[in-house]
Parts: C-alpha cells; sequence; structure tokens
C-alpha cells in the first residue's frame, strides 16, 4: 500500500506475502478461496488462459484461507495497491501492477 506520491503508506509499512504456490492444496476448496470466478483454462481455442485471485485471501505451506483487507489503520484518501508476483525462478512482474483506491469512511 502506497500513498499517491510512491512512498509506504502510514500504517502499511511493509510487504505481506498472501499467495505462495510452494505447496499442494491440503483442502479440497482451496482452488475456491485463492482463484477469482473467470479463472482457468479456456476448453476452445482462441482464447487465453487466465488466473484471477483473491488477493484478500491466503495460501501459504498449501493451506488456503479468507480474509479481508482492513483498512481501519489508514486515513481517508487516495492510494496504490502494488501487487508483487513473483514466479520460482524470481522473475518478477513490473507492468500493470499498481491499481488505484481510494479509502474512504
Amino acid at each position: 500500500m502506497l500513498s499517491p506520491d510512491g512512498r509506504s503508506a502510514p500504517g502499511a509499512e511493509g510487504t505481506t506475502d498472501r499467495l505462495v504456490f510452494d505447496r499442494l492444496a491440503v483442502q479440497p476448496d482451496a482452488a475456491r478461496l485463492v482463484y477469482a470466478p473467470g479463472s482457468g483454462i479456456p476448453f476452445y481455442g482462441g482464447r487465453r488462459t487466465r488466473f484471477l485471485y483473491v488477493v484478500t485471501n491466503t495460501f501459504i505451506n498449501g493451506v488456503a484461507g479468507e480474509g479481508v483487507w482492513d483498512t481501519t489503520s489508514l486515513a481517508p484518501g487516495k492510494y496504490i495497491v502494488r501487487v508483487r508476483a513473483r514466479d520460482m525462478s524470481g522473475n518478477e512482474a513490473r507492468a500493470n501492477r499498481d491499481l488505484g483506491v481510494v479509502v474512504v469512511r
């Protein structure tokens, strides 16, 4: 979570790993908690495989959990949510990773 000038927002310093795909799921409903509707591999050609994630939930050590985004420690205003996505080889996404949000009370 960043302030509009790109610095860490007060009350939201640091990063948090939410989805870590380094283990197989141990619970049958893990995919429902991790993947958003519209994710998956299409059955017909000409369409792209898309993985959409529920980033408020967690998947760590093969265990999925439901979560919420608690903004109560943030002052009302504009912020940037920056997603950090990295594969097992260390390649990290650099484009299309910022999302502007407004916190209201």
